[in-house]
């Protein structure tokens, strides 16, 4: 069950779901790291934690939802926000990707500007694996959507002295490939579900499930429906 909302919603949506004699197994909930309004309405805030204002006591929460059956699956991507104690510390220590003039790459996307996490610095793969480990995969995520990854900037500058051009279809393969490290190393390989929307060749060794999703809702051949097919 796809539901978003802050907690009193969710619960309002599930138990409504239930009562009707659905089975719900699962509730995916995108914006547990809260929403924020900007320019293009409201937006799911890319910091990677978990919002205790819409989901108070959110490690408790899902272990309730778990006791009961029902698994809580999250979100996550490779950008930043640019704002938050995580941006700031991996804009800090040099793990983001960087533009022509050496600094961090500032990407304008729906509403606000972001920032990717330079997957070619064996150190920041490191950081993004335990902040999925502490802030969703110990409070008991049983699963997420990693989205994005392919939004690399072609004349980006990475950490191994490529050129974005070089690394963009690799990169989603890498950002699947590290969400499964992380999941491994977590010990929950086997448990823990999650699923990409960008891939590339060597992707399917790593995800767990691909999402179709996410096309234009036209018949183009190459962004619409036809693409899903």
């Amino acid at each position: 069950l796809g539901v978003q909302g802050g907690k009193d919603k969710v619960e309002q949506v599930l138990n409504g779901a239930l009562a009707a004699g659905n089975p719900v197994s699962a509730i995916w909930i995108q914006d547990w790291v809260g929403r924020r309004m900007t320019n293009f309405g409201s937006q799911l805030w890319w910091r990677w934690l978990p919002d205790e204002k819409a989901y108070p006591n959110f490690r408790a929460w899902v272990a309730s939802l778990r006791s009961r059956g029902i698994r809580v699956l999250g979100y996550v991507n490779p950008f930043l926000a640019d704002e938050g104690p995580i941006f700031a510390e991996a804009r800090a220590r040099g793990y983001l990707v960087k533009d022509r003039l050496g600094q961090p790459y500032k990407i304008r996307t729906v509403g606000f500007p972001a920032y990717l996490i330079d997957l070619a610095n064996e150190s920041a793969r490191a950081y993004l694996k335990g902040i999925i480990r502490q802030n969703m995969l110990q409070p008991g995520l049983a699963g997420y959507m990693a989205d994005f990854g392919e939004w690399l900037p072609w004349d980006a500058q990475l950490a191994d002295g490529e050129r974005g051009a070089v690394w963009h279809n690799r990169y989603a393969t890498e950002w699947a490939r590290l969400n499964r490290e992380a999941i491994r190393e977590a010990g929950l390989e086997g448990e823990v579900v999650f699923f990409t929307r960008s891939g590339f060749t060597g992707s399917a060794a790593h995800s767990t499930l691909f999402w179709a999703g996410d096309q234009l809702v036209t018949f183009d051949e190459f962004d619409g429906l036809a693409s899903a097919v």
